[in-house]
């Protein structure tokens, strides 16, 4: 009987003893990182917190992108981007800009005369979608995403077969139309482009 108590305050106050080492852990951690502690400053009287730095801010360019429809037009290469090798597509009908100066572009226009980057567009979907304007939704297929807005949707794939371009296309889910067509349209050289 004896023998049992023994075992059972050793193992409490081994328990105990892992819980206060976790928490002092915790709390260097935390102290470490100039974070609040949460249990206490465990004798360092003179802790001062790490000034914690500001998260710097990302700028997002003001671009507003719209589209007309127009279904005679179908898949039309606009650019070509060079430092990262792939294309840039409208579907279905034409897309254009208006930068935050109030200047409205032709989107192929303002690709070329470097008004505005693909990746600044697609900055603007993240930033849109967090704040609710449009719907991001994300593939399994190698990391492919596509912003639904109202009236258009911007796709950048990213899939495993290799197609990594952007097609800015009609409302909805377009991803299983350009997919299919860049698998049989690319390979038989059949896009149309402006070029």
């Amino acid at each position: 009987m004896k023998g049992k108590i023994f075992w059972v305050i050793v193992t409490i106050l081994i328990c105990i003893g892992i819980v206060i080492y976790s928490m002092y852990r915790l709390d260097t951690r935390l102290m470490n990182e100039g974070l609040r502690v949460v249990f206490g400053t465990w004798g360092n009287d003179d802790y001062q917190p790490i000034q914690a730095k500001a998260p710097e801010e990302v700028s997002i360019k003001e671009v507003e992108v719209s589209f007309e429809q127009r279904k005679d037009l179908g898949f039309e290469k606009i650019y070509h981007n060079e430092e990262l090798n792939y294309d840039i597509y409208t579907y279905n009908g034409d897309a254009k800009i208006k930068l935050e100066d109030g200047q409205e572009y032709d989107l192929k226009t303002a690709l070329a005369e470097n008004k505005v980057t693909i990746e600044e567009i697609l900055h603007r979907a993240d930033f849109d979608s967090e704040a609710g304007k449009c719907q991001k939704l994300s593939y399994s297929d190698g990391g492919s995403t596509e912003y639904c807005y109202d009236f258009f949707t911007i796709l950048k794939l990213d899939t495993l077969e290799g197609f990594n371009d952007v097609v800015i296309g009609h409302k909805g889910k377009i991803i299983t139309e350009v997919v299919n067509y860049f698998r049989n349209g690319k390979q038989e050289g059949v896009l149309k482009t402006h070029e």
